[in-house]
């Protein structure tokens, strides 16, 4: 298991400081009542989900949840993490773990929000079955939606039966696979989400990890907190703004690709469309019917959204919105921790301000670790076979030959190494094509040694070698396949 922590996390506490001191001239210029009124907005809502998550667990049998928190009323400082409703992998778990233990130790108020104007599948579920030495990866969904994408806040969880047919496949997988120390737990989480049937995945994923793991801080899906009134403000002022918003936003992704030499135009975000009929902004419209871009112009409407429609910021505005507005610091995981470097630099040029700094948490963790391991050496090894040849000495006690390998290996190393000598001191034309001769002879016989014998697999395998770990190194198993 790695963990991942940048800037480590006993820095952490360093940064949130220097954003708070950092927090008047952003105030000065974001404006300091707006500020106050997000937030306000934003706990409120934040507590009232939270309320309604807990409740949901005793009426689902889930156990007695509670979640620790700073008082209310005088908490200064929130720090948050965001993710889409899924159940999380260990890189996920990691971010609010991290946020549940560093709002407890420096008494801010944690708020994980959850992404749900994002479109995928919530309810998917990924596992493994090894049979005969093969690894298959297998996938299946508890949720309810139709076979097009719909929006996370949409989605519910399946059926009780189709819950326990689910984790019953995945029981007789994970038998089958030889993981008999995860099925405790798994099958915990089972009747957790067979209990929750029929309930919002939002609520569902969260009252499941909750039950079974240590990181709980106060929880609000984005689609509540954009509807509150301070937060439609804003929104409605970068429509007000769009086409320098569109501008800036589209200048500064092309001086990121270029400077990052990233060709494809869709990384980190693909740009707003410009025409003579309007602009698109960096916004979602969303309705019953799913989720639109946005766009202002003379061929669309003045008032952007329907009467049953809301504003929701897009990827990129999350974030800039979540730091700007709502939080002194922000925990991001790897992917979130590229694409904000971007977002850092178009906040700045649109809002003329620097945005609080994030720090990036994650995990890495693999279901079968021995065999990951097993594979990155053979994988490691293969891209080595050049250096080990020519370099054979450095590789020598090291576990990788046979006794009888290395005996012989020392001995063409002296020889190898008399023949540079001799190649080096050689006066004629004639005396050194005769050492180069004997030099090539030996560097044959240790290619040969080291290619035939005991890395023969890892040289004529190299390239399954390579798809396997690909495979084997998955690492986006939910977290509770894990019992810790």
């Amino acid at each position: 298991m790695t963990d991942i922590y940048e800037p480590q996390y006993l820095d952490w506490q360093a940064v949130l400081a220097a954003n708070i001191t950092s927090r008047p001239m952003r105030q000065d210029v974001l404006g300091s009542e707006r500020i106050r009124v997000i937030r306000e907005e934003l706990l409120a809502c934040a507590q009232q989900h939270t309320a309604e998550l807990i409740k949901v667990a005793s009426q689902c049998d889930v156990g007695n949840l509670s979640i620790r928190t700073p008082r209310v009323a005088g908490t200064k400082n929130i720090l948050m993490a965001g993710h889409q409703p899924t159940a999380y992998h260990s890189g996920i778990l990691c971010k609010v773990q991290a946020l549940a233990k560093l709002s407890d130790e420096s008494g801010s108020l944690g708020v994980n929000v959850v992404i749900d104007t994002d479109e995928g599948d919530s309810g998917a579920l990924v596992w493994p079955r090894v049979s005969q030495g093969i690894l298959e990866i297998k996938r299946a969904s508890i949720a309810t939606h139709s076979p097009t994408p719909t929006l996370y806040a949409n989605q519910r969880v399946v059926e009780a039966s189709r819950v326990r047919e689910i984790f019953s496949d995945m029981e007789q997988d994970l038998r089958e696979s030889g993981l008999i120390a995860e099925l405790e737990q798994v099958l915990r989480v089972a009747r957790l989400y067979e209990n929750l049937a029929g309930e919002s995945l939002v609520t569902a994923h969260t009252v499941v990890r909750w039950a079974v793991s240590d990181a709980r801080t106060l929880e609000v899906p984005l689609s509540v907190l954009v509807q509150q009134a301070a937060v439609r403000a804003v929104l409605q002022g970068l429509v007000s703004d769009g086409v320098r918003l569109a501008s800036i936003y589209n200048a500064t992704l092309d001086e990121y690709r270029h400077e990052h030499r990233i060709r494809n135009p869709a990384n980190p975000f693909p740009n707003m469309r410009t025409d003579e009929s309007g602009v698109e902004l960096p916004l979602w419209r969303i309705g019953a019917d799913g989720r639109h871009p946005a766009f202002v112009g003379s061929q669309y409407p003045s008032q952007i959204c329907g009467p049953h429609e809301y504003l929701a910021p897009r990827g990129s505005m999350t974030t800039m919105i979540l730091r700007g507005f709502c939080s002194d610091l922000f925990i991001h995981g790897l992917g979130g921790g590229k694409y904000d470097q971007f977002v850092d630099r178009c906040a700045a040029a649109y809002l003329g301000v620097q945005l609080p700094a994030f720090v990036v948490a994650s995990r890495t963790r693999y279901i079968f670790p021995e065999r990951v391991a097993e594979l990155q050496r053979a994988v490691e090894l293969a891209s080595k076979i050049k250096e080990i040849t020519s370099k054979t000495e450095q590789y020598l006690n090291q576990g990788i030959f046979t006794t009888e390998e290395e005996v012989a290996l020392r001995k063409l190393i002296l020889e190898r190494n008399t023949f540079k000598e001799a190649l080096q001191s050689a006066a004629t034309p004639e005396a050194k094509s005769a050492a180069a001769h004997t030099l090539n002879d030996a560097n044959r016989k240790v290619r040969s040694l080291v290619e035939t014998g005991s890395l023969r697999d890892v040289v004529t395998n190299a390239a399954a070698h390579e798809a396997m770990l690909a495979r084997w190194s998955y690492r986006e198993f939910p977290f509770f396949l894990w019992t810790a």
